[in-house]
């Protein structure tokens, strides 16, 4: 049973049958200290830097593979469906509302770390959910910040896309 570092923004249990997105950036620390340098051609199958005219094969540099079972959290077995190496910034609406950020309404889509951005005076005085994001890819962003820190909004980070379905509970 395979076991990554995870990014859903929910409890699995409660939430499992609105997401099969999650995206993670386990093993592409080399990639990403040059993030900038790197592209995916036109068939997506590999990545080319073509300042050094170096290769790499994209189903090499994952050690997870379409098939593999992964265990979501405590309880949950998913299977791989698909994987996809993308840039950070690349992420659409549908993939962010895909990965389980929570709405709370028209245009009302949860921050995750509001405390990092405003003072407690303020938050404690605000409705629940209070700020709210207008779009689920700024949701995930804050999700993003509150993992990994806010530098890395500004690094655009290669991370891989995985697609799955639940399969059974453990």
């Amino acid at each position: 049973m395979i076991k990554i570092e995870r990014l859903l923004p929910f409890r699995v249990d409660t939430m499992i049958n609105s997401c099969n997105l999650l995206f993670d950036k386990q093993g592409l620390e080399w990639l990403n200290r040059s993030a900038g340098f790197w592209r995916i051609d036109e068939s997506l199958s590999q990545l080319h830097n073509p300042t050094t005219n170096v290769i790499f094969k994209i189903e090499k540099l994952n050690p997870v593979k379409v098939g593999d079972k992964l265990q979501i959290c405590k309880g949950y077995v998913a299977t791989i469906e698909s994987i996809n190496l993308k840039r950070l910034s690349s992420m659409l609406e549908c993939e962010a509302m895909a990965a389980g950020v929570q709405c709370f309404g028209h245009k009302k889509y949860k921050h995750y770390c509001p405390e990092l951005f405003f003072p407690k005076t303020v938050l404690k005085d605000q409705q629940p959910g209070f700020p709210f994001m207008n779009n689920a890819v700024a949701s995930f962003n804050t999700l993003w910040i509150k993992k990994y820190g806010i530098t890395e909004m500004y690094l655009d980070p290669w991370i891989w896309q995985y697609e799955f379905k639940i399969v059974n509970r453990t």
